[in-house]
């Protein structure tokens, strides 16, 4: 396994210290990689949601060009809309009974 030297802030090192006091990891390259893992993940969860926004978008433009939008005129319209798409979530976030 390749080795590297890093520094950390005091913050980063007490941390460290306390997560191998709670047992948790062996020592601090667990902990290092374990963050490492964590920030790899995030990273991942960032670039498809990013993605998806990028692909609605497009989405969002093709219809645009169609022609297939309703444009809304006035805060009344804009709240009757909003209502009309929010019944669907809410119908579906009902409990069964």
């Amino acid at each position: 396994m390749p080795t590297r030297n890093i520094s950390l802030t005091k913050q980063l090192d007490d941390f460290v210290d306390a997560t191998l006091r709670k047992g948790s990891h062996q020592n601090a390259s667990e902990v290092v990689r374990d963050a490492l893992r964590l920030l790899e993940a995030r990273q991942t969860e960032e670039e498809l949601k990013l993605r998806r926004l990028r692909e609605a978008i497009a989405v969002g433009i093709a219809d645009h060009e169609r022609g297939d939008y309703v444009e809304i005129r006035s805060r009344a319209a804009l709240r009757k809309v909003t209502q009309q798409l929010g019944r669907p979530a809410k119908k579906a976030a009902k409990p069964a009974r």
